[in-house]
């Protein structure tokens, strides 16, 4: 079974949110090294975006994913001119099931870029073997998740 890359990184800040809760230091520490491996190997990570992108735990809840990123522009020739940092902010939409927003000016247009590129990766599907599964460690240990015991 697969999840898409979105729900399952809100899948884990959920579960890491349960162990701060908690005080479950060990599994919170196994959630968030998941989370960044999913991270490092499904956001873009190449030409424009060579620094990759980071999900900011401390700023991330589990309707609401924040990346950092940088973002190299070129000019007309194809050289890098210059670097951006930027925040790209995910929010859940029912209607289209996520939102996307980027901060800092869109120079050069990038916006556009920036979500296409960020869409695709957060669109991908990832097999469940790949995420550390929080929810069924949870339940073997009787723990309580998203208000409910499981």
């Amino acid at each position: 079974m697969t999840r898409k890359l979105h729900q399952a990184l809100a899948n884990l800040i959920e579960a890491r949110l349960d162990c701060i809760q908690s005080g479950n230091d060990e599994l919170r520490n196994r959630h968030q090294r998941c989370g960044d491996q999913l991270v490092q190997e499904y956001m873009p990570r190449n030409g424009e975006f060579s620094r990759g992108a980071t999900l900011d735990w401390s700023r991330s809840l589990p309707d609401k994913l924040v990346f950092s990123t940088s973002f190299h522009h070129t000019d007309d020739a194809g050289f890098y001119t210059h670097e951006t940092t930027h925040l790209v902010t995910v929010r859940a939409h029912l209607a289209r099931g996520y939102k996307l927003s980027i901060t800092r000016s869109n120079r050069g247009r990038i916006r556009n870029f920036v979500t296409d590129a960020f869409g695709a990766a957060l669109d991908q599907n990832v097999p469940d073997e790949k995420i550390w599964s929080a929810r069924s460690c949870a339940v073997a240990a009787g723990q309580r998740i998203g208000g409910k015991y499981q």
